[in-house]
């Protein structure tokens, strides 16, 4: 009885020994506290400002304290609920990171086991999730990224629920639940309403019916969407704090992607490198996109002919359906509205995780396929070698990973910064000084000062040129050599490869330097 008994718990105690590891390696790869990047300021000062009473506001920037509508809400709501018990942003949302990432190798297991039926498939994506660099390098940073996966994966897990009980409002109510949350916490959680919606439309129900789903599902969206565009148009006069204007991709924007497709896929270097450089990768990434192409349009065409109806061909479907209109989302914001986005690992994640999802579909089909040929133990056989490969790959690479993330701080949590002499200069200047810098959100989030950053020619969200540009400049300059402000040049090295190396340059020989200690320089009158 005792070993039967066992035998029941097997897999949850393996899952929980996963879960609770995942949080483990989170601790330890945030010695210095959660990562921080450009985009953490918003969300860290956005819940200092909920707290304080100013509302979402940008607190960071010395100017006219304005709403944030450019950074969807939901982080620093988050953060400020946990503020309330007296823990500040900074500190919370490095535990905060932990539990998330916890729940997203709990939750990818579970969708993996709700489409396969298989504990292997789960534990196999629930070690896949935790073992990979890219994806723990994503969840460490003080972003909304590992709380946006969250939801995306609590919305998967919904559909597939309302799809295997016929449709059953409360799931479908929930699913709209999570999709509109996930859009608080980016505004590319839009994706999942083309992917839900579609099969919700292609169901095998009559109108009436297909009606009703589909106002359960959406309802909550447009409530919880609809209220924050609501509010930024009345506190802000937009809605999201971004034009329409035509900037088409270019190499820039997509190059980084493939580059980080490969570290994603090919963590080792020593294996990465000689595979990218030959292009064989391109050929790769190729081959996988029509493929899943194909599928998609296959599996759309079959479900509305009716010869498809099944739980699995219609979740599957959703998965392909959303991975390529979360990649459009992608494209179509960069084109039209933020042309400085990039391909970063933080925006291919969710599309990675879905194919995750589907490579431990592919593989389970593929040992089936065989199921009842001589060739089945070879088949499993090489599935199963496949899925161990890819775990011990997976670790060789996190284990590399770890060596650095577990023993200084990442982004501007790092040595570097917080045992900068310019910025210790800084933090000790009166606060009628006003600081000019190429990078307000490492000065705010190592000194807790606002500062204005450097005017620039050409305005990296639009690609288009600022016509006071002169004008700003001349009034930053003044300022300086007034004793009335500063100028913080950090990353100076970066500076230098820089399109705006030259304006710098021509700023800098204008003014008096202060303190100069490795890649960062002080500009200004005097020190106190």
């Amino acid at each position: 009885m005792i070993p039967n008994l066992l035998k029941k718990f097997l897999f949850p105690l393996h899952l929980a020994f996963i879960v609770l590891f995942s949080m483990a390696v989170m601790d330890k790869a945030t010695p210095a506290g959660a990562g921080l990047a450009n985009d953490s300021v918003a969300y860290i000062a956005g819940a200092r400002s909920i707290l304080q009473g100013t509302g979402y506001s940008d607190i960071w920037l010395d100017s006219t304290l304005e709403p944030i509508t450019h950074y969807p809400p939901l982080l620093s709501i988050v953060l400020s609920a946990i503020g309330l018990a007296g823990i500040d942003p900074l500190r919370s949302v490095r535990v905060l990171n932990i539990l998330l990432f916890g729940s997203n190798t709990l939750l990818i297991a579970l969708v993996g086991y709700q489409l396969s039926r298989s504990k292997w498939i789960s534990l196999w994506l629930a070690a896949l999730f935790l073992l990979n660099s890219s994806l723990l390098r994503v969840s460490l940073y003080a972003m909304s990224e590992p709380l946006f996966l969250t939801l995306c994966l609590l919305a998967f897990l919904a559909f597939f629920l309302a799809l295997e009980q016929n449709y059953k409002p409360s799931w479908l109510l929930l699913t709209g639940v999570f999709t509109g949350l996930s859009v608080l916490a980016r505004y590319s959680g839009l994706a999942l309403v083309p992917a839900f919606g579609l099969l919700l439309l292609l169901a095998p129900l009559d109108l009436k019916q297909k009606g009703k789903n589909l106002l359960y599902f959406l309802s909550p969206i447009a409530l919880a969407v609809g209220a924050w565009f609501l509010r930024n148009k009345l506190v802000a006069s937009s809605f999201t704090n971004r034009t329409l204007e035509i900037h088409p991709i270019t190499l820039d924007n997509v190059l980084p992607g493939i580059y980080n497709l490969s570290r994603i896929f090919l963590p080792l270097d020593q294996i990465r490198e000689p595979i990218f450089n030959s292009g064989v990768w391109n050929l790769i990434l190729l081959g996988v996109l029509l493929c899943m192409v194909v599928g998609t349009i296959v599996l759309l065409l079959r479900i509305m002919t009716g010869k498809e109806a099944s739980t699995a061909a219609n979740a599957v479907t959703t998965l392909l359906v959303f991975f390529f209109s979360y990649l459009g989302s992608i494209f179509f914001s960069i084109s039209f509205f933020d042309n400085s986005t990039k391909f970063q690992d933080r925006i291919l994640a969710p599309a990675v995780i879905v194919f995750f999802i589907l490579a431990g579909l592919v593989f389970q089909k593929t040992a089936a396929l065989f199921e009842k040929t001589k060739l089945v133990k070879l088949s499993r056989g090489v599935v199963a070698a496949s899925m161990i490969g890819s775990i011990l790959f997976s670790f060789a690479g996190e284990a590399e990973a770890m060596k650095i993330f577990s023993t200084e701080g990442q982004g501007y949590a790092s040595w570097k910064y917080h045992d900068s002499a310019i910025l210790a200069a800084i933090r000790d200047l009166p606060q009628d000084v006003s600081i000019y810098t190429n990078s307000p959100p490492a000065v705010y989030l190592v000194t807790e000062r606002s500062s204005r950053v450097i005017p620039t020619k050409v305005d990296p969200v639009s690609n288009t040129n600022r016509p006071d540009y002169e004008q700003d400049i001349e009034k930053m300059v003044a300022q300086i050599n007034n004793g009335e402000a500063v100028l913080a040049l950090l990353n100076t090295n970066v500076i230098e490869n820089s399109s705006d190396a030259g304006s710098i340059e021509s700023i800098i020989t204008r003014l008096n330097s202060l303190k100069k200690t490795g890649d960062a320089e002080l500009f200004g009158v005097s020190l106190p």
